[in-house]
């Protein structure tokens, strides 16, 4: 019964680091996407606007991925925390 419990703890906990480095991605994913935008506005009507929206669409790709993967992950955390709580009952 313990060793069980401990597997389930490792299980959450492994998941909890997993959302916490993911989140840590989406942030400077985020951050690159900003700064994209800026650099974008501040292009506005010149030549080298169109270069500028590319990137700036890429990082929202990017950051749009990265959303879908975290949801995964926050699904995976749920899951090992339930497995927990019956584990425990």
């Amino acid at each position: 019964m313990a060793k069980d419990l401990k597997k389930f703890q490792d299980s959450l906990s492994k998941s909890i680091k997993e959302c916490n480095m993911h989140m840590k991605k989406m942030d400077l994913m985020f951050k690159k996407m900003l700064d994209a935008e800026k650099k974008m506005n501040s292009l506005y009507g010149k030549p080298s606007y169109d270069k500028a929206l590319d990137s700036y669409q890429k990082h929202a790709r990017g950051f749009e991925d990265l959303e879908k993967k975290f949801g995964a992950l926050v699904k995976k955390k749920n899951k090992a925390l339930a497995d927990l709580v019956k584990a425990k009952k």
